[in-house]
């Protein structure tokens, strides 16, 4: 049977999983004092640091409104970017409504291990694309364009070792998966996971994970092409 250190180990290992810097029974100074708490977690998100503090309540009875003000008053002297409170009996109405317009969360374990799926598909896709636009910034970079007048512009490989066909095969994925990458931030399927290998039809998919399958397929692909192609100029040189 579950204990109260087994729901803070388990809550705990939910974000290191994720990759997360996560500390049990955290002492951490505020403005306002020291604070203990239970499971401390730091991560970036869109290149910020982001800090969660997660209380785990192991009781017989519903976590209180108290409880939840007391979270976020260290919440606040933290400056946390979110509160969690981890309930095996759940919550209180009082408790639940003092949440509203907060960085409160109220729930229990499945409910934690939803929210952290969806925030590691999040990050997983936010990781991807920003991968996919140093690739095409790269395969891009490896053309020199020519303005010829107002009107006329040309483009041509920066050296002869560059496999011209290969490169624009592959931004061609990559200019389809980004609309994919656009409607799944917005979480509107179909999502576009690039070309079929004969270049006649986009291929696309109602299911995110298949999705992020295609796409880091196609970024890995672009990745290796990109350091053939450096590595071919860099030998001809």
């Amino acid at each position: 049977m579950m204990n109260w250190q087994d729901l803070q180990e388990e809550t705990a290992d939910l974000f290191r999983q994720l990759g997360c810097a996560v500390s049990v029974e955290h002492s951490i100074s505020g403005a306002r004092g020291t604070h203990v708490v239970d499971v401390f977690v730091e991560f970036r998100s869109f290149g910020i640091p982001t800090t969660w503090l997660i209380e785990c309540k192991h009781w017989k009875s519903n976590v209180t409104k108290e409880k939840v003000l007391a979270l976020k008053a260290i919440s606040d002297d933290l400056g946390a970017d979110r509160a969690v409170i981890v309930s095996t009996s759940g919550f209180q109405a009082g408790a639940i409504k003092c949440t509203e317009n907060t960085n409160i969360t109220l729930t229990d374990l499945d409910g934690l291990r939803e929210l952290t799926a969806d925030h590691a598909i999040s990050m997983s896709l936010l990781d991807l694309e920003s991968r996919g636009y140093k690739v095409r910034h790269g395969l891009n970079s490896l053309y020199r364009t020519h303005k010829h007048d107002k009107h006329h512009w040309s483009s041509k490989p920066v050296h002869d070792s560059v496999d011209g066909r290969a490169v624009m095969t592959c931004l061609g994925q990559f200019s389809s998966l980004q609309y994919g990458f656009e409607r799944a931030r917005l979480g509107t399927p179909p999502y576009n996971c690039g070309w079929t290998e004969d270049g006649n039809s986009v291929i696309r998919t109602d299911d995110l994970h298949e999705f992020m399958g295609y796409a880091n397929q196609i970024v890995a692909a672009g990745e290796l092409l990109l350091e053939q192609q450096l590595q071919a100029i860099k030998g001809d040189a």
